[in-house]
C-alpha cells in the first residue's frame, strides 16, 4: 500500500498543477467502499470503481489479472506510458512529469 501513498504525495506535493491521478480499483465493488478505501488511507487522488469489470480489459492487469497496471495518458489523450506489474512512485512521476 505504500506506492499508492507514495503516489499521493507525489501528486499533492510535487505534481505539476495539470496532472491528474486517478487511481481505479477492480476490487472495490461501489462507491461506499471506495469513500472508506480513500479514508483509510487518507488519499487526495481521486479513487474509481471498476464495478462493471470494464476496467481490466481495457487498461491491462498484471498477467491478465487484476494486479496493479499503471497508465499515464497525456494532454492530448494519448497513452505516453503503460507499466503491468511492480514499478515505483518515483518512477511513476518522472513518467508523468515528461508526458506532453
Amino acid at each position: 500500500m505504500s506506492l499508492v501513498r507514495d503516489v499521493d504525495s507525489w501528486f499533492v506535493n510535487d505534481a505539476p498543477e495539470d496532472v491528474v491521478v486517478l487511481a481505479v480499483a477492480v476490487d472495490l465493488t461501489n462507491e461506499n467502499k471506495v469513500t472508506r478505501f480513500e479514508d483509510q488511507y487518507g488519499l487526495s487522488v481521486t479513487v474509481l470503481a471498476d464495478q462493471d469489470g470494464e476496467w481490466l480489459p481495457v487498461w491491462g492487469g498484471y498477467g491478465g489479472t487484476d494486479q496493479h497496471s499503471y497508465t499515464i495518458v497525456d494532454s492530448t489523450g494519448r497513452v505516453s506510458w503503460h507499466k503491468e506489474g511492480s514499478t515505483t512512485a518515483d518512477k511513476i512521476a518522472k513518467k508523468a512529469e515528461s508526458a506532453p
